[in-house]
């Protein structure tokens, strides 16, 4: 055997370079004259086996060595756990101990390997002596102290009440953690543990609470609208307090219902007490003896409401599609079939539209003989009319348009339209009683629209009103020239409102109004003209009284209207109340044949009282109140933006959430519970008025809950909430949690809404 002296590795250049090192030991052999790379034949190690504490580490030596057992210098050796989760080694050498357990650290260089047994023990019993802080809180920070631990961060892990945490930082005497959002649970006393591979800490008893409470002062609200925090938590409390909140679908499509589950959760062996006594019936005024309500009064205008409001339903795409179409035409001269020109005695036929069908497009031709002409008003008669109307009424009837005009003009501007006439055409005709299901009168939307477009059209703005039929020979049945007189004004209000916003919408460009604002817009004209007519004042909180008129209210009806809140509050108007109200009726669309059904009885009249409870509500609250009221009616006339909510959002400034938020719990609370001042109708008293029909069906019924564990199931429409009054002394922490009908997170279009009353 020779033996090579060590020398420095030499480079030498020529035509082919050759580099020629020895590694400080024996080169394997002779390689013709010239030296290389020696092959490791194995590879010894120090210590050949390693017995850790958790925490602890040890540094293995190894040396890469060739055949005859020579050192072989810089060898490249690398060092791999086969279970990180024991232990880790690092790149030169050093093992840790992580967890508990066996495993073994491959030692390899140069295609030879060899192993090293490592044995990874608890270095002191995997204990928990505190918990800081003591009370955790979801959704921050706390650490555990104890001992045993392993400074790999992920080697640990937590559990909280069943749930696995995620360990931040380690040290072998410290763990770091954020406490779990739990999802909707109360305050309480949980079980924490450490977990260290199969090794498992004592057991504490750790109290956890939820981030926030409800924490609202007598008569404050809150709207959530996240759908992460869909959930109501309450602290512990001794003091008796009571709560409105509701579950509420901001959709504006009517078709929408979603299935709602509102559970509660209670600490586990929470003790509980029962809800405080409900808000006292509301008292008739002093000697007031409750007489009849005129029903027959009130059904009469329930089916007018019912057909006009499925009229327009019906025809509004195609009004919708015609506007979108005049936008692109020259305007065109009207030819109206009843013009400024007339004589009072003057014989002309009209156009009468297809009140069951299409308006637009099917007309009958309807003689017509001119009675009374005024400032304002052109009014026709049917001479086949089973009566003809006296001289009298005409004057009366046009005395009460003279000032409907001056009303609903000054509230919802001049009207528009290409006719170009200074005067209202009204015509009363039997043709109206006729109807299948007969309004009271209506107005035609295609009479707006020039005869090219519209066949049935007249060009000329026109409301067409039930004659006179004493003996009940049509449809409509008995209807007197007394009952008559007492609907004229209030209709006239109502459809003139119509003619108006109509009008002045189309020449301006705007788009087709949805039926429950131009519903409930003219509603508004309706209580703004009759407090007028009444001489009555804004913001007085009226009752039964004036609400109806066999109460002492106007013979003339004005304010009929406030029985759409008891109609959409579940109450059928004779005994009874509907399951499932207010949450599956809505006002943002028709309820009727054809449309979404509901439980509602009368379910269209909805679509008139509620929306415009909705604008008043917000102006009186948010927006000046009487003083500016009429600027946005104006504004709603002129508004040339996208329909239905897009409208009430732009017009009045607020979003449509944070508008229904605030409305919803005043159909409940007001006059119920007046320290909760902003949730108050500044004009009517709902319960006053409900007590007029001397049954608690007529009022809106919530689902009424004690600060106890409970599970409701519920399908919510479009528009509506579904009500709750939780409410209890000595009451355990609760956590009110609400999902959809599967347990999952509730669409972003339901909201959450709660106010204390008490």
């Amino acid at each position: 055997m020779r033996m090579i002296r060590s020398i420095p590795c030499i480079s030498l250049t020529l035509a082919l370079a050759v580099t020629a090192c020895t590694s400080g030991g024996d080169d394997g052999g002779d390689n013709g004259g010239m030296t290389g790379p020696v092959t490791v034949a194995s590879i010894t190690v120090s210590p050949t086996n390693l017995s850790l504490a958790v925490g602890a580490s040890q540094q293995i030596t190894a040396q890469a060595r060739d055949a005859s057992g020579n050192v072989l210098a810089g060898r490249t050796i690398t060092y791999t756990s086969g279970a990180s989760g024991v232990a880790q080694a690092d790149a030169s050498g050093n093992v840790l101990g992580v967890s508990p357990g066996n495993t073994a650290v491959t030692v390899a260089s140069g295609g030879v390997s060899t192993q090293v047994p490592v044995q990874v023990a608890l270095a002191g019993p995997l204990a928990i002596l505190q918990v800081s802080p003591a009370l955790l809180v979801e959704g921050q920070a706390a650490t555990i102290t104890g001992t045993g631990f392993s400074p790999v961060a992920t080697a640990n892990s937590i559990t909280i009440d069943g749930i696995v945490v995620n360990v931040t930082q380690a040290t072998t005497t410290s763990l770091q953690f954020t406490v779990p959002e739990t999802g909707c649970r109360p305050r309480r006393t949980v079980p924490l543990q450490v977990r260290l591979g199969a090794e498992t800490s004592n057991t504490v008893m750790q109290e956890v609470t939820p981030a926030s409470f409800v924490t609202l002062a007598v008569g404050e609200m809150a709207a959530i609208q996240s759908p992460a925090d869909r959930c109501l938590q309450f602290a512990a409390s001794a003091a008796a307090q009571r709560y409105v909140f509701g579950v509420q679908s901001v959709s504006q499509t009517a078709a929408t219902l979603t299935p709602v589950t509102v559970a509660s959760t209670l600490p586990a062996g929470a003790t509980t007490s029962p809800p405080l006594a409900p808000a006292a019936a509301a008292p008739a005024p002093a000697g007031f003896v409750n007489p009849a309500i005129d029903r027959a009064a009130l059904l009469r205008w329930q089916q007018h409401i019912a057909a006009t409001a499925d009229m327009y339903e019906r025809n509004a795409p195609m009004f919708a599609r015609l506007q979108q179409q005049t936008r692109a035409l020259a305007p065109v001269a009207a030819v109206p079939t009843v013009p400024e020109t007339v004589q009072e005695g003057q014989d002309v036929t009209i156009r009468f539209p297809n009140f069951s069908g299409n308006t637009c497009e099917l007309a009958m031709s309807l003689p017509v003989r001119v009675r009374r002409i005024t400032n304002r008003a052109i009014f026709l008669e049917d001479q086949a009319n089973p009566v003809l109307l006296p001289n009298a009424d005409f004057d009366a009837a046009g005395a009460a348009f003279e000032l409907s005009y001056n009303y609903d003009v000054d509230n919802f501007g001049a009207p528009g339209g290409a006719d170009g006439a200074a005067r209202v055409v009204i015509v009363m005709t039997k043709e109206v009683n006729r109807i299948a299901s007969p309004p009271l009168g209506f107005v035609s939307h295609g009479d707006r629209f020039p005869v090219a477009q519209c066949a049935a059209s007249n060009e000329v703005k026109m409301i067409y009103l039930r004659g006179p039929d004493p003996t009940g020979l049509y449809n409509a049945g008995v209807y007197s020239i007394a009952t008559l007189n007492q609907d004229l004004t209030n209709l006239l209000l109502h459809e003139f409102a119509h003619i108006i916003q109509s009008t002045r919408r189309n020449a301006a460009g705007g788009s087709f109004m949805a039926s429950w604002l131009e519903e409930g817009l003219a509603t508004a004209g309706q209580e703004i003209g009759g407090f007028q007519f009444a001489g009555l004042q804004d913001g007085m909180n009226y009752g039964r009284t004036v609400a109806y008129n066999t109460l002492g209210g106007d013979p003339r009806a004005f304010f009929h209207f406030v029985s759409d809140y008891l109609g959409y509050f579940g109450f059928n108007f004779a005994s009874g109340h509907a399951a499932g109200t207010p949450e599956e009726c809505t006002w943002v669309g028709s309820t009727g044949s054809g449309g979404n059904p509901g439980p509602c009885s009368f379910a269209n009249r909805i679509l008139y009282g509620v929306p415009w409870s909705l604008i008043k509500h917000t102006i009186d609250r948010r927006l000046g109140g009487p003083a500016m009221q009429k600027n946005f009616l104006r504004a709603f006339s002129d508004y040339t933006g996208a329909p239905g909510f897009p409208a009430l959002q732009s017009v009045l400034g607020m979003p449509v959430a944070t508008m229904m938020a605030e409305w919803a719990p005043v159909l409940y609370i007001d006059d119920r519970y007046p320290a909760a001042v902003n949730f108050q109708l500044r004009n009517w008293n709902l319960r006053d008025i409900a007590a007029a029909w001397n049954t608690p069906n007529a009022e809106l019924i919530p689902r009424m809950r004690a600060f106890d564990a409970f599970n409701d199931f519920l399908d919510l429409r479009a528009g509506s909430s579904a009500y709750y009054e939780i409410s209890g002394a000595n009451r355990p922490a609760t956590a009110v949690r609400f999902r959809d009908g599967s347990n999952n997170p509730l669409p972003d279009f339901i909201q959450i809404w709660i106010v204390r009353v008490q």
